[in-house]
C-alpha cells in the first residue's frame, strides 16, 4: 500500500445531503472558531448555486431504488506548507472523482482553509444522474491511495519542492 507523503483523506458515507452541505457552508454556529468556505464549485449539476445543489442530489436518489447511502463524502487535506492553489485544488479532486469513476457523478467541491490543516471536501452521489446505478464503493481506500500517490509523484512533490519528512505530516 502506498504512503502519502503530502495528503491526508477521511471518507464517509451518508443518508442526506442537506445536512452535510450546510455544515460545509456554515460549520458549527455555536463555535466562534467555525470555519468557512474560500470557494465551491459543482460537476454535472445544472444549478450553479453551491447551496441549492443538495435538494437536486437528493432528488437524484429518487432514480435507484436500491440506494441506502447516495452520499459519498471525502475529505482531502495537506500542511500548509504545500500551498495549494484553487487550480490545484480542483485538478485534485477532478482526478481522485475521475480515478474512483465519479466522474459522471454530481459533485460539490469546497474548499476551507480553517482548521489544522487547508482541506477540500468532497461531496459526491452515489446514483448516477443519467442512469440511475448505484456507484460500487468496493475498495474505494485504496483506489483514493493510489489517485493520491500518483497526483503527489506528478503534481505536487516536483513543483512544490516539498520534503518527504515527518514533521511536514
Amino acid at each position: 500500500m502506498p504512503k502519502l507523503k503530502v495528503f491526508k483523506f477521511r471518507t464517509y458515507r451518508g443518508v442526506k445531503f442537506k445536512e452535510l452541505v450546510l455544515n460545509l457552508f456554515e460549520g458549527d454556529t455555536e463555535k466562534l472558531s467555525a470555519h468557512r468556505p474560500v470557494w465551491s464549485e459543482v460537476r454535472n449539476i445544472p444549478i450553479k448555486d453551491a447551496r441549492v445543489v443538495a435538494g437536486c442530489m437528493q432528488a437524484t436518489t429518487s432514480l435507484s431504488i436500491l440506494v441506502k447511502r447516495p452520499v459519498y463524502h471525502l475529505c482531502i487535506s495537506w500542511p500548509e506548507e504545500a500551498q495549494l492553489q484553487k487550480e490545484e485544488q480542483i485538478n485534485v479532486a477532478d482526478t481522485l472523482t475521475s480515478d474512483l469513476g465519479l466522474s459522471e457523478h454530481q459533485c460539490l467541491i469546497v474548499s476551507h482553509t480553517g482548521g489544522a490543516r487547508p482541506h477540500i471536501h468532497i461531496v459526491v452521489n452515489t446514483v448516477h444522474p443519467d442512469t440511475g446505478r448505484v456507484w460500487n464503493s468496493w475498495r474505494d481506500v485504496y483506489q483514493i491511495l493510489e489517485s493520491l500517490q500518483k497526483i503527489e509523484d506528478q503534481v505536487v512533490l516536483p513543483s512544490k519542492n516539498f520534503h518527504d519528512s515527518e514533521q511536514n505530516l
